[in-house]
């Protein structure tokens, strides 16, 4: 992940405007490394990609 990426969910997820779901929730509650990063955006990944 790009550093600006970074920056970017981190600030989506202090709004709670982002949630991790999927496999890295799974990974974290079993304390293994998340291989990937899934995130749910209320408006949808496409808008919030554009931002």
């Amino acid at each position: 992940m790009t550093p600006a990426a970074r920056s970017e969910l981190e600030a989506l997820a202090r709004s709670g405007a982002a949630w991790a779901a999927g496999g890295p929730v799974r990974d974290w509650f079993l304390g293994r490394p998340a291989a990937d990063l899934d995130v749910v955006v209320p408006e949808g990944g496409v808008a919030a990609a554009r931002g």
